[in-house]
């Protein structure tokens, strides 16, 4: 259910510098994909360890680079909410070849 094409445009993006490239849409920042540097891991671990629940906040912290993917239709299956299992089976299922 990951899009190749939405994939290689975030990495390309990170790769002309930045560390964390993230879709935004008419409802903000999306977590759901996005590229980070490795060396964010250790950041983002801290703020889980110190009660950062929410991934978009985690992320937001990062100061990141934006997509702004309002009203492209390339991106509309890109979007995803896996907040649980079982968004994560309906995603695998709605976007299944």
């Amino acid at each position: 259910f990951l899009d190749r094409a939405v994939l290689a445009e975030l990495v390309a993006v990170a790769r002309a510098g930045h560390d964390a490239v993230v879709l935004a849409d008419e409802h903000g920042l999306q977590p759901f994909p996005a590229v980070l540097a490795a060396r964010l891991a250790a950041p983002l671990r801290l703020a889980v360890d110190r009660g950062t629940r929410s991934l978009i906040a985690a992320l937001d912290s990062f100061h990141p680079h934006r997509i702004d993917v309002a009203g492209r239709a390339r991106y509309r299956d890109a979007l995803c909410d896996i907040d649980t299992p079982a968004d994560l089976a309906r995603a695998r299922g709605e976007h299944a070849s």
